[in-house]
């Protein structure tokens, strides 16, 4: 009787340690895995994490290529990232190699956990095809995202001096970005006019790498009813 006693204390023991061995594993964040440098989520990371790096410090970067790109599955999902960049300094530019590690949690927002130069990942070996990033589709960021905010300004007030109206802007409707050497800004907004009725417009603004900003294209909307 006591033995068959031990051995059923034993069996419980075994079970409830093996329980929690599975969730501990379970809890366990795995390690990076190698994804391809054409992946759509890793160039996006790539590409958020230049712009992001730009606002931060103020300096024109353009991202030339993805050589290699690493998932980690969390809560969402870590990008570890070996890109190849074009730095502007005052008297030239210098092509560097940097890792960065972009966090995106499962709402799709993105966060830059770190930013180091390293030329270890352009090595030979480090990707078997490293990938130009080309000019991509546009893009929905937040109507009220600082960068939307001065290029909807700056449209308003280029156009008013073309034309010799006294404009103003009243709402962004929407807006939208583009990363190409520089950034395309699409905007919905709503602009008036003295003795106007307001009126909605979709106007491209182009600011480069030197944040110099440029009124693309400016035309008559009815992107107010979406």
């Amino acid at each position: 009787m006591k033995t068959n006693l031990k051995m059923a204390v034993a069996l419980a023991a075994l079970t409830i340690l093996a329980g929690a061995a599975n969730i501990t594993m379970a809890q366990t964040v795995g390690g990076y895995k190698k994804v391809e440098v054409t992946d759509e989520t890793a160039r996006a990371a790539a590409e958020w994490a230049v712009r992001e790096k730009m606002d931060k410090t103020g300096t024109a970067i353009e991202l030339l290529s993805l050589v290699q790109a690493e998932r980690q599955t969390v809560q969402g999902a870590n990008y570890r990232l070996c890109m190849q960049i074009n730095t502007e300094g005052e008297d030239e530019n210098t092509v560097t190699h940097v890792k960065a590690v972009v966090y995106m949690d499962l709402k799709k927002n993105y966060k830059l956990t770190s930013w180091t130069a390293n030329s270890d990942c352009a090595k030979p070996g480090a990707s078997t095809a490293a990938a130009p990033i080309k000019v991509g589709g546009y893009r929905a960021i937040l109507k009220t995202d600082p960068n939307a905010v001065a290029a909807a300004e700056f449209a308003v007030k280029a156009r008013g001096e073309k034309t010799n109206t006294e404009l103003g802007l009243a709402e962004i409707i929407s807006a939208e970005g583009q990363l190409v050497q520089g950034m395309n800004y699409r905007l919905c907004i709503q602009v008036v006019a003295v003795g106007e009725e307001p009126a909605f417009v979709q106007a491209v603004v182009y600011v480069n790498l030197k944040r110099v900003r440029r009124l693309v294209s400016w035309a008559d909307s009815d992107c107010g009813n979406q």
